[in-house]
């Protein structure tokens, strides 16, 4: 995902409609097409150096009176080997001009999105090509080993599965090369994503690619991460490669054996149910698998997205606990209660709360639904009173401020508040009983902290 350089000349689509023929890289440009680098990295995103700039925009122009920077959605350019380029989220960092060795305006523009291989103001396609790390590991696939002794030239074969999400199609691929001498080359894996329509890459990355980053970390136990994108569409012309900004990347991640693997589960109903804990439980996905990608410098952090996931899996899991009582009976006793309340300094203040809180359920009694279901297996390796115990007494002193609360009162309580978000996700995900805690277990190995003393 990660792009040295790119050199090549450069224009604004938006000021200037030209053919590509006219900007093949040579001495003569078309006016309003300058020189330039482009580098893409996927944790900082991507730079753009041009010397020169674009026509109508003078030196510092995009320093406005509320300071705001000049920004335009596309550039397109073209590599010193004619590959045709897209920048996208471009916005303009800096110009300047040289008084000394060089001479003429030089201008930097930052931008989250680069595609190789196609023109596109608006980038949109009908199928994916995607490569994540630990793939490979994942889908193990039965391949005829005869055909190791029977091949007498260069020879692919392939497997594959489908499921259906909502009318789009994602397959799994596996593939395995031989070779006329008999040896193998390496066994690879992709994602295949077909749509119903063309939509935009955008919306790809949000809902389908992020989705399936985070269904392969939960498998494998450690971060992956996309390697390679692709938009295969049905037009062969238009088949380019993605590349994006994201919080976290790592090259090389040495995976073990996954939590589960492809050949464990039913690979159609496993993939629809993880689309619809995705769409059901979007801050799950963000702040449970945030922490997994950004280890968080502060243990604080950590647990209060913890907290807030757990609550979120408790709203969808028991969605007739959201209320103590039927809200028309609460309000007349709510009006009750207030009117009862001695004209002090917290009246208003003891009002609103109750308004707004006072007929929901509390953090221990969501810890304690969410953990109810699971406590006989639960039981044998943690004190499951004393961790609802620990984690309602730490959020209430670090979101009020009553006393400090240290990283390491944190560490072991964090862990066994991931085993349990863990448990939960396999749950909705449809592993069976048994295979709940063995599951978050082999996700966090080590086990957690409030063990029984039993």
């Amino acid at each position: 995902m990660e792009i040295e350089s790119i050199q090549g000349v450069w224009w604004n689509p938006e000021e200037i409609e030209i053919d590509r023929d006219d900007v093949i890289p040579s001495p003569g440009l078309p006016e309003g097409v300058v020189p330039g680098e482009a580098r893409f990295e996927p944790t900082t995103g991507g730079e753009l150096e041009l010397i020169g700039g674009f026509n109508n925009q003078e030196p510092y122009q995009h320093i406005q009176e509320d300071y705001e920077m000049a920004n335009t959605s596309v550039i397109f350019g073209i590599s010193i080997d004619g590959e045709l380029i897209t920048i996208c989220d471009c916005i303009e960092s800096n110009r300047s001009h040289s008084h000394s060795q060089v001479i003429g305006s030089s201008q930097t523009w930052y931008f989250g999105q680069l595609l190789k291989g196609t023109h596109q103001r608006d980038p949109k396609t009908d199928e994916i090509s995607l490569q994540i790390s630990g793939l490979e590991k994942w889908a193990t696939f039965d391949f005829d080993r005869s055909l190791e002794i029977k091949s007498i030239e260069e020879f692919r074969e392939t497997r594959e599965d489908t499921a259906n999400i909502n009318g789009d199609i994602i397959k799994i691929r596996g593939s395995r090369d031989l070779f006329p001498s008999g040896s193998l080359g390496s066994d690879t894996a992709t994602f295949i994503l077909e749509f119903q329509d063309r939509i935009s890459v955008k919306d790809i990355i949000a809902d389908h690619i992020v989705v399936l980053q985070n269904f392969m970390t939960l498998a494998m136990g450690k971060p992956t991460y996309p390697r390679s994108i692709t938009a295969d569409s049905s037009n062969f012309e238009n088949r380019y490669d993605v590349y994006y900004h994201m919080q976290s990347y790592e090259k090389d991640v040495d995976y073990g054996i996954p939590v589960f693997g492809y050949s464990n589960i039913e690979f159609e109903k496993i993939l629809k149910n993880w689309y619809t804990i995705a769409m059901d439980l979007p801050e799950v996905m963000t702040l449970f698998f945030g922490t997994q990608y950004n280890k968080p410098d502060l243990e604080h952090l950590e647990f209060l997205s913890l907290i807030i996931s757990l609550e979120v899996i408790h709203r969808r899991r028991f969605p007739s606990k959201q209320k103590l009582m039927d809200k028309s009976n609460f309000r007349e006793y709510r009006e009750e209660i207030v009117e009862n309340i001695p004209d002090i300094p917290p009246k208003d203040r003891i009002s609103k709360l109750i308004q707004s809180i006072g007929n929901e359920p509390s953090l221990r009694d969501r810890l304690e639904d969410l953990v109810i279901p699971f406590d006989k297996e639960l039981g044998k390796i943690i004190d499951v009173d004393e961790l609802v115990d620990e984690a309602v007494d730490k959020r209430h002193s670090l979101a009020h401020g009553l006393r400090a609360v240290h990283s390491s009162d944190l560490v072991q309580l964090n862990r066994s508040l991931r085993l349990i978000v863990c448990m939960l996700l396999f749950d909705e995900l449809g592993f069976k009983e048994d295979e709940l805690l063995v599951n978050a277990l082999n996700y966090l190995p080590g086990g957690p902290v409030y063990r029984s003393s039993d």
